[in-house]
């Protein structure tokens, strides 16, 4: 099952011309777990299923003047020693591994961040970077021309024009705003600029964040200050505007159901990502296979990146219930995109398919 992640691992390091993925296959999180990891990894992935391209992950707020794009108190901790011998374990797994430097970054002089990026590039040698800071980007090219980087969801690109103003740090691959799920006038903009300059294009399928959330720049910003190892309040804020509007459960841009991945690689879309460094580390494999068959028979919400301090307050969705929701999903307008989905979330309710989880 890794020969494709092993061809993918060499082309990275013995050429400097981006190589664009033309299978698809997904992305996972690191718990640091091994045997979480092995279970996953180590499934036997049948004819049709989606691979493990990557995984990707990092450590600690104690070891990572960085911080990155979660809460550091939401997050397994791990210390340098045990991320460089998980790193070893991911290689003699043959599995690519890319290191997040994904926080909000407006100070590249920072203590000890330049010394952090040496360890993370000379010792640490992950296969790639996920950034969402261009000044970052461009002090990573200044020592190192070769290594992959990947454009985070974090820097929030929503159009060509986003995506360009990144191009002169040659990246690999794109992480567009997760909004860009549903809304796919700019997804389709996004890959044919990605698709012209050689950049493969990954798209969260598990996230729960609002579509167009008004908080979520100071939401990022918030969690890459180290004193800041709390975020429960922006997830109370986010749970508490989709009970008031339950249509925005299903108009969540970066969520996508395993069967209907298939609309987004008509779009182009090759790498799906799966988020959830936050959420217990078990739940990880369920999650995993249910992408790699393109089916699930359940609750949607148990695949979805929700915190885990709101999580037990949202709702059931039948996973199966949603059949034809994306296909038919309006591109017009965003207020067609709320009648749609309150009809929709109506119709579940009245079926019995969306409901408190208290009610059995």
């Amino acid at each position: 099952m890794h020969r494709y992640t092993v061809f993918i691992s060499m082309l990275i390091h013995i050429s400097r011309r981006n190589t664009v993925i033309k299978k698809s296959g997904l992305t996972i999180p690191c718990h640091w777990d091994r045997k979480v990891m092995e279970e996953i990894l180590r499934r036997p992935v049948a004819k049709g299923e989606l691979a493990i391209i990557e995984v990707y992950g990092c450590i600690s707020a104690k070891f990572n003047p960085l911080m990155h794009g979660r809460a550091d108190s939401t997050v397994t901790y791990v210390g340098r020693n045990e991320a460089m011998a998980f790193r070893q374990f991911l290689r003699n797994e043959s599995v690519v591994f890319t290191y997040l430097l994904n926080a909000p970054l407006d100070n590249l002089f920072k203590e000890g961040i330049r010394a952090y990026v040496s360890w993370v590039l000379a010792v640490l040698r992950p296969d790639a970077l996920t950034i969402s800071s261009l000044q970052l980007m461009q002090l990573i090219r200044e020592t190192d021309e070769v290594i992959p980087i990947h454009v985070s969801t974090i820097a929030g690109v929503r159009s060509a024009k986003d995506l360009e103003r990144f191009l002169d740090i040659r990246p690999s691959r794109i992480v567009p705003h997760h909004d860009l799920g549903k809304d796919w006038r700019a997804l389709d903009e996004v890959v044919a600029c990605a698709e012209k300059n050689e950049v493969e294009v990954e798209l969260l399928v598990t996230e729960s964040c609002l579509f167009s959330c008004p908080i979520r720049d100071a939401h990022y910003s918030h969690i890459a200050q180290p004193a800041n190892s709390t975020d429960s309040h922006y997830h109370e804020w986010c749970k508490n505007e989709k009970k008031q509007s339950p249509g925005e459960y299903l108009r969540a841009g970066g969520a996508t159901r395993p069967e209907d991945l298939y609309l987004l690689e008509q779009r182009g879309v090759r790498l799906f990502k799966i988020s959830g460094r936050d959420r217990p580390a078990g739940e990880m494999p369920g999650v995993v296979v249910a992408y790699q068959k393109r089916q699930y028979d359940g609750d949607f919400f148990r695949l979805l990146d929700v915190a885990p301090v709101v999580k037990k307050e949202y709702p059931y969705i039948s996973n199966r219930a949603l059949d034809g929701f994306l296909k038919n999903y309006p591109q017009e307008s965003q207020e067609a995109q709320k009648r749609y989905c309150d009809q929709w979330t109506l119709r579940l309710y009245q079926e019995g398919n969306f409901r408190t989880r208290d009610v059995r």
